[in-house]
């Protein structure tokens, strides 16, 4: 009976240890895809800038610009100096506030990509983003 204790725990533990890592990236490696993001702007990379954008997000630039996402991003008015200043992350999705406007992001494949951007509250309401692909 012992030994079936000792087996049940381990699958337990095996249980918990798969679900952690299907976890997504933490609030450091968010923090980072924002500032890259940002530095990508300021350098008019848009190619790098859109590297980090989920799908639908370059989806929502192309659609929002009628340009290809690398041309479009620039084009947005999302602040290139914007750098973060607080991120929370909420296991499939973070929060990174920039200032007076946030950043969402959702897991990708290598870490976090960034799915909202240059978004401003909005009393009573979602947040206004400049670039949304939510």
């Amino acid at each position: 009976m012992a030994g079936l204790s000792v087996v049940a725990g381990l699958a337990v533990v095996a249980a918990l240890l798969a679900g952690c890592s299907s976890l997504g990236p933490g609030s450091e490696e968010a923090t980072d895809a924002t500032t890259r993001f940002f530095e990508s702007l300021a350098e008019g990379d848009g190619t790098a800038a859109c590297a980090l954008l989920n799908e639908s997000a370059r989806e929502a630039v192309e659609e929002q610009t009628d340009a290809r996402c690398a041309d479009g991003v620039l084009t947005l008015g999302l602040d290139p100096d914007a750098r973060p200043d607080g991120t929370e992350v909420y296991s499939r999705a973070a929060f990174v506030r920039t200032g007076p406007t946030a950043v969402f992001l959702t897991p990708g494949d290598d870490g976090w990509l960034i799915r909202a951007a240059g978004c401003e509250p909005v009393a009573d309401a979602p947040f206004d983003c400049a670039l949304d692909g939510s």
